[in-house]
């Protein structure tokens, strides 16, 4: 959609041969995968893009993290996040004429972002999503008329980096590369416990990833439903009556799951081990219950 908006603009921007008709033509051949697909979805869910939530957050929270997280890419912290975004957006018209694609791209790019972040509930905006903004802004940094700015881009676009990769690795050799990578996983206490002890039975659990990252084992996934609700728990009633059945939980594991205690209060649940990152649970069903 981005490709289709900046691609019209740019058309309609040529005030010499401006052309209605060359973009209409654009709009309907660049547009028809779009419809296409647009098509499919309403005929198989009857909307246009899936069922959607009201986002949580507001234009303005949006639009401050968004300033936040460009600013931080280019210059330190303590510069003002929203005049450093001004300046990028006044550098857009000072630039040689080649950048100009690129400017309309960072434009309606980050406008779309800001405002699907606002009506519809979607990620919190982050590096992810607004990385399809760096290549554009480092052509409007690097493609300036004036001397002075072309000579301090290149430094500009050096320091934070090096400056990042350094406290990332300073990072990663205290704690590890992150992720699954990081000591706190990698020395968990909760793992080594499953790793010398392995379960026999049927085992659900809130970081399946991770069990089988370290164990190579496939556990359940616990239900994002609270208990009580759909039919992964009377499988799970089901299991705990037919076999030994069992819950890892991992403190810091995925949390789009059902509460633990919610969980635990539908069974007889004993405590098999407790580690300071997580614990494993016997789970029985009384047959009379």
């Amino acid at each position: 959609m981005t490709l289709i908006v900046t691609g019209l603009l740019l058309i309609l921007s040529r005030r010499k041969d401006r052309s209605w008709k060359a973009a209409a033509g654009f709009c309907v051949v660049s547009g028809s995968l779009l419809a296409i697909w647009l098509a499919l979805n309403y005929l198989c869910t009857s909307t246009l893009t899936g069922s959607r939530e009201p986002s949580h957050t507001s234009l303005i929270h949006s639009t401050v993290v968004a300033a936040q997280i460009l600013s931080r890419w280019f210059l330190p912290h303590f510069v003002p996040s929203l005049l450093i975004v001004a300046l990028l957006a006044a550098l857009s018209f000072t630039g040689r004429r080649w950048i100009r694609p690129a400017a309309v791209f960072a434009g309606v790019y980050l406008v779309g972002i800001v405002v699907s972040c606002s009506l519809t509930l979607l990620d919190e905006i982050d590096d992810r999503l607004l990385c399809p903004l760096y290549v554009p802004i480092v052509l409007i940094l690097l493609g300036q008329s004036r001397l002075f700015l072309r000579l301090a881009t290149p430094l500009l676009l050096l320091i934070i980096p090096v400056i990042s990769t350094i406290d990332d690795v300073h990072a990663a050799n205290a704690c590890g590369a992150g992720g699954y990578a990081t000591d706190a996983w990698v020395r968990s206490g909760l793992i080594g416990y499953l790793r010398s002890h392995p379960i026999r039975g049927e085992v659900y659990t809130n970081e399946p990833a991770a069990t089988y990252l370290f164990l190579g084992r496939t556990f359940q996934e616990l239900p994002v439903d609270p208990p009580g609700e759909g039919e992964m728990y009377d499988r799970m009633r089901a299991d705990a009556l037919a076999r030994p059945t069992y819950l890892v939980w991992y403190k810091s594991g995925y949390d789009n799951v059902a509460d633990l205690d919610d969980v635990l209060d539908l069974f007889d649940a004993a405590v098999v081990t407790s580690k300071p990152d997580g614990a494993v649970y016997r789970l029985r069903v009384d047959a009379d219950g």
